[in-house]
């Protein structure tokens, strides 16, 4: 079971690493959980306007091809 316990753990680490990355450092909702907190680093044209109206952040716009 502990073995079980390290591996679902560990792979919950590698997850969040990963999310982490593709989010902004900076803190948008101070207090609330690092997932909550921060917005991407990266996203379509709607959202990144919406972010720079919002909070006066800009991100990087990417399209999908």
């Amino acid at each position: 079971m502990r073995s079980t316990s390290r591996w679902v753990r560990a792979e919950i680490e590698a997850i969040d690493d990963r999310y982490r990355a593709l989010l902004t450092e900076q803190q948008m909702r101070p207090g609330a959980a690092w997932w909550e907190a921060r917005v991407p680093r990266f996203d379509g044209r709607a959202l990144a306007e919406d972010i720079r109206s919002l909070y006066r952040l800009e991100i990087e716009v990417r399209e999908l091809s």
